[in-house]
């Protein structure tokens, strides 16, 4: 059986120290107040570019699943670890709070812990464990094809850090299709 390439997708979220800048998106809020004086106008404040990472993927999550509440699979990635299995009861809530858990990117000194490869690396791996559905159809002794997306967040320089990241994820599923003893998963 063959499930649809957006049965499974796989979100990688760079956490490098890049995304700790300002995407100049104001934050909307209430001004404060004095007794007398009447309005006292407070310093702007702009969301950093993982918090529009953050919101971007949270609406992209609640709009999915409003339409395919069980027919699609999404996993979210940070540039060190995934933060929810396959078939999770309640992926949103659970992407949030282990979001919350991982924070905003720290300075550069962190970057090489948070490489968007390390990320890279995980959703493949990923994209190599079976759902719950594929699993049922794997133990009936079916024949499963297994495909789906990685959707990665990040920035690049030029075409060239594009094209080596695309290299590397090419490669690597190449390697894993290599030592895999199975023509299935």
């Amino acid at each position: 059986m063959t499930f649809p390439l957006s049965h499974k997708t796989i979100f990688v979220l760079d956490h490098s120290s890049y995304f700790a800048q300002s995407c100049n998106q104001p934050i909307e809020y209430d001004v404060l107040k004095s007794k007398g004086s009447g309005v006292i106008p407070a310093a702007p404040i702009t969301k950093s570019l993982w918090t529009c990472n953050v919101e971007g993927l949270q609406e992209y999550l609640r709009i999915v699943f409003d339409i395919y509440p069980k027919d699609r699979q999404i996993r979210v990635v940070t540039s060190s670890a995934a933060l929810n299995p396959w078939n999770c009861a309640d992926t949103i809530n659970t992407v949030i709070t282990k979001l919350a858990h991982v924070g905003p990117p720290k300075g550069k000194k962190d970057d090489n812990e948070y490489s968007v490869l390390h990320g890279l690396s995980c959703a493949i791996d990923c994209l190599r464990e079976p759902t719950y559905q594929q699993q049922d159809r794997l133990e009936r002794g079916e024949s499963v094809k297994n495909r789906g997306r990685i959707i990665c967040l990040t920035v690049a320089k030029n075409e060239q850090s594009v094209s080596h990241l695309e290299e590397y994820v090419v490669e690597a599923i190449q390697h894993h299709n290599k030592i895999s003893t199975s023509g299935d998963l």
